[in-house]
């Protein structure tokens, strides 16, 4: 993607040198807890109250560039998707007045401030976490992986003691081994043995026993609409995360698969987690964040988490 995104911007500077323009620098913004449509709204805020007006608008490969200009002074702004619920930003400065790298401060001052406004997220639940859901954590676990170059954290949990953890699948496209952290801070290396894109669920083995697992066994498939349930993840790469929603709404199908909608704050890095009721029995993983909220989540419920095992042996 990032190669697609550096190509475009040639192709660009190319036309503005023969067009008598000055190329810049092209000016990494970061990183940022928004899908790229999200990203986009953002960033057209920051450009209409800047002062610039949108030239043109291109999408490409799930990479958004938006050309846009203020008197004299043009430049392009790219946003990739990093994740389903994550975006990189860059700049490049075209031609006019200069200053590409103030103007770059300028922006990403305003979306730092948009995300530590927007993203925040309390790390304990209140109440106190049940002391059901409270034992799982020792089950829990932080996943990173390198895609198409890019570095890539989710969460999730061990199923059986022989070494085997479950998580979703959307991140792990040509992915074969991960990193799996636990809560005291050890890593090993985890191999994925295999993906289940339609159910979006995957089978991750590390070399070694596993002391606690999530029963899946004991979990319950048909929580109650309004009832109160707990998450336990991994959000943007930090350790023993906690928060409490509710179910919002019956499973709803979506791509051909049932989902439960939650209502509970979902970040990134928290696809894969877990999600018990308040005995600690297991309800469901966390497929992803409905788009344009920070409230608004989906479930996988048990019942395909059970049947993906169940055809990978376990």
């Amino acid at each position: 993607m990032r190669r697609f995104f550096s190509c475009l911007l040639l192709a660009n500077a190319l036309i503005s040198l023969f067009s008598g323009d000055c190329a810049a620098e092209t000016v990494q913004l970061g990183s940022y807890p928004a899908p790229v449509m999200e990203m986009k709204e953002q960033v057209m805020d920051w450009l209409k109250g800047e002062g610039f007006r949108v030239s043109r608008e291109t999408f490409e490969q799930g990479t958004v560039v938006l050309e846009a200009a203020r008197a004299r002074k043009r430049m392009r702004i790219g946003i990739e998707p990093r994740s389903p619920l994550a975006s990189s930003l860059f700049l490049d400065g075209m031609a006019g007045q200069g200053g590409d790298r103030a103007v770059a401060a300028r922006l990403k001052e305003y979306l730092d401030a948009g995300a530590a406004a927007s993203g925040a997220r309390a790390g304990t639940v209140s109440p106190p976490l049940p002391g059901g859901v409270e034992s799982r954590e020792g089950a829990v676990f932080c996943l990173r992986a390198s895609v198409s170059g890019s570095p890539m954290g989710f969460t999730g949990f061990a199923v059986d003691r022989r070494g085997y953890l479950v998580s979703t699948a959307h991140d792990l496209n040509g992915v074969r081994w991960v990193v799996v952290g636990s809560g005291t801070g050890n890593e090993v290396r985890g191999e994925v043995v295999w993906r289940d894109v339609r159910r979006d669920l995957s089978l991750i083995k590390v070399g070694r026993t596993l002391h606690s697992i999530v029963s899946i066994g004991e979990g319950r498939s048909s929580p109650r609409v309004g009832e109160r349930i707990f998450l336990l993840s991994c959000p943007a790469g930090s350790r023993g995360a906690t928060a409490a929603g509710l179910i919002g709404d019956p499973p709803a199908m979506v791509n051909g698969q049932p989902l439960w909608q939650v209502e509970m704050p979902v970040s990134p890095g928290d696809s894969g987690s877990p999600v018990f009721d308040a005995e600690g029995r297991l309800v469901g993983m966390v497929k992803g964040r409905y788009r344009g909220t920070l409230r608004r989540g989906f479930l996988i419920p048990l019942d395909t988490i059970r049947d993906f095992l169940g055809k990978g042996g376990l």
